[in-house]
């Protein structure tokens, strides 16, 4: 078991690595080009798409079998972690709304694309 929760961890903070730099840079361009908020969520789900293709990849790489199993339970880690950040961050109570939703879909389907190509 331990052979496969830290590389899983690993994973998940290369995974976070990414997201970081290209939020930073999404925030940069939200800057300089004085986009709105509205204009720049289509910029952020591409970013938990791709963080979490990239983790989802790097898991089924490691994990052999069950690779769509474990690029699932990535994308929802990933989305799990988020969403418990979100509720830290604002002081709200967590409330599940669409937006939240299509996360979890593009955090799921990123982490399974991953680990199918792997």
């Amino acid at each position: 078991m331990h052979t496969k929760v830290i590389p899983f961890l690993k994973h998940l903070v290369i995974s976070y690595a990414v997201s970081m730099a290209l939020v930073s840079l999404a925030a940069v361009l939200l800057w300089k080009l004085s986009l709105t908020a509205g204009q720049m969520q289509p910029g952020i789900y591409a970013i938990y798409g791709l963080s979490c293709l990239i983790g989802g990849f790097l898991t089924g790489r490691r994990m052999k079998a069950r690779r769509i199993l474990w690029g699932l339970l990535f994308g929802l880690l990933y989305f799990a972690v988020l969403f418990l950040l979100m509720v830290l961050l604002t002081h709200t109570a967590p409330v599940f709304l669409a937006r939240q939703a299509i996360s979890l879909a593009i955090c799921l389907l990123g982490g399974f694309l991953g680990a199918l190509i792997s």
